[in-house]
């Protein structure tokens, strides 16, 4: 979709975050918080008139991918809770019945990595980690368990303590 050399920049008064991007494979879900405008979206539609993007009200809490992760291109985890309700409609009232949800118990382990065929999940909570477990069981994934409680104690989750690189990006920048 987008040329992996360019790179967008935001001009005020738009504001971003990452934690407010979820990208599904098919659609680019954005959270408009306290973090991130409605104007940063605009922004990026006008760059990029293709790309589907829906803007998703988040009402409470730090970010978007606090209460939700993507799982697979039609299904997102999301958390049993009132604000989890809340984007999980809105999803459902933008994009219909495309994507499936699946429902921890947790808010905190709503929050996770799925790397090819990996499902990196937060560890100590055991009723979410059996919803996970059946997950990556389903659909051949490996999973792994990550204690994360210190980082927990300062809002920290999983996607905020990683960074994916693109290789190939670094093999283009070298020639």
């Amino acid at each position: 979709l987008v040329p992996p050399t360019s790179i967008l920049e935001l001009v005020a008064p738009a504001t971003m975050d990452g934690g407010d991007v979820l990208w599904t494979g098919q659609d680019l879900l954005v959270g408009i918080s306290s973090r991130t405008n409605q104007e940063a979206v605009d922004q990026i539609q006008a760059t990029y008139p293709d790309l589907s993007i829906i803007s998703i009200p988040v009402s409470s809490g730090l970010h978007l991918k606090s209460v939700c992760s993507p799982l697979l291109s039609h299904s997102i985890l999301i958390a049993e809770s009132s604000l989890g309700a809340q984007i999980q409609e809105a999803v459902e009232a933008r994009c219909g019945k495309r994507y499936t949800f699946i429902v921890v118990p947790d808010e905190t382990t709503s929050n996770v990595l799925c790397l090819n065929n990996h499902l990196v999940i937060q560890d100590g909570f055991p009723l979410s980690e059996s919803i996970l477990a059946k997950f990556a069981k389903e659909n051949n994934f490996t999973l792994h368990q990550l204690q994360m409680s210190e980082f927990i104690k300062a809002d920290g989750a999983l996607t905020c303590c990683n960074l994916f690189l693109n290789l190939k990006l670094f093999d283009l920048m070298k020639e």
